[in-house]
């Protein structure tokens, strides 16, 4: 959907598995022209409000893949939506990474309110303490009221329980005014399994096998790429969101692992946007350096990546767990920690037990510390464990002042949790709405995720708490 110059909006839909599409618009039905390919278009003079959807060859109506606003959640009506706002501090560029000390954050558990306008007035307060960019867990639009962010559906449209598309980009000017920067946490390799309404008229959107989190976009296919290249903008310009943090990054392959969409989206990024400071981070289990090292025309793709290994060592020397995925990290954690404060990664090559002994990771010496964000937990490190724990619940308080200490004066990227601030021992759980037909399916599955977490669990232990991104 994208209106044009006139006020009318041009509608379009990429659904080859549909032979007919009608557009749906204030409870009229117009059809739409197939233009070739798998696409359907129409146009039509619209408002901002009006609602909207596409109606398949079966009768079906969906929402739109690219709706900008979704307030009945991802199986209702699309909104069309005036962009335009007044931004008070236009003139933004942004900060270099260099000085970047991250809060991480959720909407909906900030504040007890739950809203971006909620949470914009704690942004005075985090700026004071020295915070200079918030990340704020996925936004786009998912099943339910209730959730991390991270079986999102409809990739364009602001989750309705925290706000408007308005609230979000006053929130985001807020920030701005503060000098803080905002990242946006978006999740490109897989869809949420509850509301996915794109399976019934793409279906060929997704690559066999999916993941265990669900389907998973095919990036060998240029419609594939096309929508999420939009998205990546999508958020960096209509929002002026300062940067995007790439869930699952090794993920982002085709079917056959001859795409690399991270180089891709990164590049095309950062050669659109070049009037202010956009970065790009990853979370990237292969402990990649490529994505950030200076391409030949000098432009750095990728800006940092979560360094994993540096939280995992210090869990296992200071909790001694060593179960699931801490095994990896139970022989010498302390030499491991050396390594990760001196060169970035662990694991640079080293042969790992759960690789079978195979080398993992590459050299990572050469770059800056800046490149690698360092944490002592965050939603995944808490929300994996059956409990919720965070590491202060887990170990002395002294312990934990000093390893705070370390991380936020190391060269590395610092990143704080929701929390840490203010010396938090609450639990952060997983929590979801899903549907009563899943719900046992998706305890087991959330059990299981968090053995992988921390090893065995504690017999009779009370449920929920188990995440997995």
């Amino acid at each position: 959907m994208q209106r044009n110059q006139s006020g009318d909006t041009d509608f379009s839909i990429w659904a080859p598995a549909s032979a007919t599409v009608k557009l749906w618009l204030n409870d009229a039905e117009f059809e739409m022209q197939t233009a070739g390919n798998g696409w359907h278009n129409a146009t039509k003079p619209t408002s901002a409000g009006d609602r909207y959807g596409f109606i398949l060859d079966d009768g079906t109506r969906v929402a739109d893949p690219a709706s900008n606003q979704q307030d009945e959640g991802p199986l209702g009506p699309s909104l069309i939506v005036n962009h335009d706002f007044h931004w008070k501090n236009p003139d933004w560029k942004g900060r270099p990474w260099l000085e970047a000390v991250v809060y991480e954050l959720h909407v909906g558990t900030f504040t007890k309110e739950g809203t971006f306008g909620a949470a914009g007035e704690k942004l005075e307060y985090l700026a004071g303490i020295g915070v200079t960019v918030v990340e704020l867990m996925p936004l786009a639009t998912f099943s339910g009221s209730r959730g991390w962010g991270y079986d999102g559906v409809l990739q364009f449209a602001p989750q309705r329980d925290y706000g408007t598309p308005e609230d979000l980009k006053a929130f985001i000017d807020r920030a701005h005014a503060h000098g803080i920067m905002v990242l946006l946490d978006v999740v490109y390799n897989h869809f949420g399994t509850t509301g996915n309404a794109i399976e019934a008229f793409a279906p060929r959107f997704f690559k066999q096998g999916g993941t265990p989190w669900g389907p998973a976009p095919d990036f060998n296919r240029a419609e594939v790429r096309s929508l999420f290249l939009q998205n990546a903008l999508y958020w960096l310009e209509t929002y002026r969101f300062d940067g995007l943090r790439i869930d699952a990054a090794d993920h982002l392959t085709g079917g056959d692992g001859d795409v690399d969409f991270l180089f891709e989206m990164a590049g095309h990024v950062k050669r659109a946007i070049t009037s202010r400071h956009v970065h790009i981070v990853t979370e990237d289990a292969r402990n990649a350096v490529s994505p950030m090292t200076p391409s030949s025309d000098g432009l750095v793709g990728v800006d940092a990546e979560w360094n994993d290994d540096f939280h995992h060592v210090i869990h296992v020397a200071t909790t001694h767990e060593d179960g699931g995925i801490y095994e990896d990290f139970a022989n010498q954690p302390y030499d491991g920690l050396r390594r990760s404060l001196a060169t970035g990664f662990v694991y640079q090559g080293h042969p790992r037990p759960s690789h079978n002994f195979a080398g993992s990771g590459e050299p990572s010496g050469h770059l800056p510390p800046h490149r690698f964000v360092n944490f002592l937990h965050n939603h995944d490190q808490a929300g994996n464990r059956l409990r919720g724990e965070r590491l202060r619940s887990l170990i002395q308080p002294p312990l934990f002042d000093t390893l705070e200490t370390i991380l936020l004066l190391a060269p590395q990227t610092p990143l704080m949790f929701m929390g840490d601030d203010h010396g938090s021992t609450n639990p952060f759980f997983f929590f979801s709405d899903h549907p009563e037909n899943d719900r046992e399916q998706e305890i087991k599955n959330r059990l299981k995720q968090a053995e992988s977490f921390q090893g065995e669990l504690p017999p009779r232990g009370p449920r929920g708490g188990a995440g997995s991104e």
